[in-house]
């Protein structure tokens, strides 16, 4: 019974004693919880991710389309075998022979949380003119009959600047001077891996910059070698 007693009165004795040790460590434990999604950002930065070499001068309005694509989505989505699938706009029809044609969105939201509307659909295509239905329709009337053109519509949209509605989100532009962009690192919205992009003016300085280790693989190289 003395063995029974002295086991049952353990437990009373250990949290007597270290109470205020157990006490403090819920509370970090707790404030852990919360704090951690709120600070983890501030380390994506100290991150090294994966660095990828490009060769070209670019601005933040004139990116390559494989990364305009990471970043953003178009009305519709171009498949490697060409065929064309829906992407912002759920579905889509011509009128006059192809002359003009109808998109209808889905519902879709940008990388800040708020829904993407017929109003932020901001193409600029020469002889065409857009027109916006309601929220959820717009119309695009072209100078001539044009079958591919849903094609044409899977270029990337952006809300503002490159806010985009895609799997990647842009965490942070450098510069040289003031126009050409120099890196830019994207962030997963799904999995918080980063990847950066980084240009070079030349083929040669690029691939010197993969051999001193500076990128991780080099792309769109006209001469592969």
């Amino acid at each position: 019974m003395r063995q029974i007693r002295y086991f049952l009165k353990l437990p009373v004795v250990f949290l007597a004693r270290f109470k205020n040790i157990l006490f403090a460590g819920a509370i970090a434990g707790g404030l852990l919880f919360l704090l951690v999604p709120r600070v983890k950002p501030l380390f994506l930065g100290l991150q090294a991710g994966y660095t990828i070499g490009m060769v070209g001068r670019f601005t933040s309005d004139d990116l390559p389309q494989s990364i305009q694509k990471e970043v953003s989505i178009g009305l519709t989505m171009v498949e490697p075998d060409g065929s064309v699938k829906s992407g912002l706009a759920e579905s889509w029809e011509y009128q006059d022979e192809g002359r003009v044609w109808i998109f209808r969105l889905g519902e879709h939201k940008w990388q800040d949380g708020s829904r993407i509307v017929t109003q932020d659909i901001n193409y600029k295509f020469s002889d065409v003119i857009s027109e916006v239905l309601d929220e959820k329709t717009i119309k695009f009337v072209l100078k001539d009959p044009f079958s591919p053109f849903p094609s044409v519509a899977a270029k990337p949209v952006f809300k503002r600047g490159l806010l985009g509605a895609g799997e990647w989100k842009v965490a942070k532009i450098t510069f040289i001077g003031r126009e050409f962009v120099e890196t830019i690192r994207l962030t997963n919205t799904k999995n918080n891996s980063i990847q950066t992009y980084k240009f070079y003016p030349t083929e040669e300085s690029a691939r010197t910059a993969f051999k001193l280790g500076e990128v991780d693989e080099l792309r769109e190289l006209v001469d592969p070698r």
